[in-house]
């Protein structure tokens, strides 16, 4: 994907060039807020953003992350306010025109403006991607494919790694579930760690590590299901029975049935 600003012809970009604006955000700086019309369509140079979006009854809430040549403010084009609030999640360098000048030139030019309609395609297909996230069928595939996404956005398979709270933020997990499960899919090579922040793919698919029925690959089932035990435990306690967890002693595939509560331990003792 190319950036929208200077890949049309050599009109557009001419009439464009002397009206780019770049702009550079740190980690945390608030690029566009969910609600305002700013009147500028951005094209994101460099780095992640991170879209929330809130309602009436709730906080904001990640949504999605963005990267490079993904187009923000489309709203504005049509007089509308934005939909979600962006936030730089690394450093970020944008390019901005105004869209009073970007809507000029879409009337004026039939191409650009089947550019603008490809990148508002592109968009919503990215939030679809996104949705679909959370389908997966574990905490392992989530992650996986969360990671295949971030580096489809930086467009290279050495990809800039989400501190542990961002991914977790993210994904509604735990800090603790999202350190183990990166740690799993290190152990299983669908990615290597280059340096402290940076990753890259190894080209395995996530399916590969096929989930066992907690929802795990069978060589880490033991390790990676006890993000799983304290809801489980939780629920158990609820309904006054015990809960036993598996142990190294217990075969893989198997485990132990819920034993009642002391009430019938007590009724056995007398």
């Amino acid at each position: 994907m190319t950036c929208l600003f200077t890949s049309g012809s050599a009109q557009v970009n001419a009439s464009l060039r002397p009206h780019i604006v770049e702009r550079v955000y740190r980690p945390g700086d608030v690029i566009k807020s969910q609600g305002s019309n700013t009147r500028t369509v951005r094209v994101i140079k460099l780095g992640l953003v991170r879209a929330d979006r809130s309602n009436s009854d709730s906080d904001a809430r990640p949504i999605m992350l963005l990267g490079r040549s993904r187009v923000l403010g489309l709203p504005s084009l049509l007089d509308l306010a934005e939909m979600s609030t962006a936030i730089a999640m690394t450093p970020v360098r944008l390019c901005e025109v105004n869209s009073d000048m970007v809507k000029e030139l879409s009337w004026q030019h039939e191409d650009f403006r089947t550019q603008l309609f490809d990148r508002g395609r592109d968009y919503l297909d990215c939030m679809a991607d996104w949705s679909r996230v959370m389908r997966e069928e574990s905490p392992l595939s989530i992650l996986c494919v969360a990671l295949r996404i971030i580096a489809q956005e930086e467009r290279s398979p050495t990809f800039r790694i989400p501190r542990h709270a961002e991914l977790a933020a993210l994904l509604g997990f735990r800090r603790e579930t999202v350190v183990r499960q990166l740690a799993a899919l290190m152990e299983l090579d669908v990615i290597r760690k280059i340096d402290r922040w940076h990753g890259m793919l190894t080209g395995k698919k996530c399916h590969a590590a096929s989930p066992d029925e907690n929802g795990c690959t069978s060589q880490l089932s033991k390790r990676i299901a006890l993000d799983h035990k304290p809801a489980q435990l939780s629920v158990h306690r609820a309904l006054g029975i015990a809960f036993n967890a598996p142990d190294a002693t217990t075969p893989s595939g198997s485990s132990a049935a819920p034993r009642l509560s002391t009430h019938e331990d007590k009724a056995t003792a007398l």
